[in-house]
């Protein structure tokens, strides 16, 4: 029986204009209406932590939050793990990390969307406390055209 593979070292740290090359590359394996450089230049002022595999030289994912202070409410915008490693925990790690970003601007609440076809997603969410507080269809004959929007205290 093989030795399972290592898993790699999650570093957590913000976002460089550098980063932003590797952060479209996995965005556009992750997801099909897709950010362009503009969107993730005008973030980097914004909640914007990549998750990076030091030994490897490469990110593994990122997340982009933002915050109003008038609701105390943060958003996740986006959040991405390339294929090569996800299920490793690194989206959770990502998570974690901009969750302790928000409380540390004291914001109590944070807020996302997710595509009701996404389950996948939507589990890792529930998982990290996130409830669905309504769903919202654009279209009624569509699945693929409904989103959850999903709440979770700080």
């Amino acid at each position: 029986m093989p030795l399972p593979l290592p898993q790699p070292q999650v570093a957590i740290r913000a976002a460089t204009p550098e980063d932003l090359p590797q952060v479209m590359e996995i965005e556009s394996l992750g997801f099909e209406k897709r950010w362009g450089h503009f969107e993730f230049k005008a973030s980097l002022e914004d909640i914007f932590l990549v998750a990076e595999d030091r030994e490897a030289g490469r990110l593994m994912g990122f997340i982009v939050a933002c915050c109003c202070r008038l609701t105390r409410r943060g958003m996740i915008l986006r959040l991405a793990v390339h294929p090569d490693y996800r299920r490793q925990g690194v989206a959770r790690a990502l998570l974690e990390a901009a969750f302790e970003e928000l409380r540390r601007l004291g914001l109590s609440e944070v807020v996302l969307d997710v595509d009701v076809v996404k389950g996948g997603a939507q589990k890792l969410y529930e998982e990290v406390g996130f409830q669905v507080a309504e769903v919202i269809s654009l279209c009624q004959e569509d699945e693929e055209e409904s989103f959850y929007v999903m709440r979770r205290p700080l």
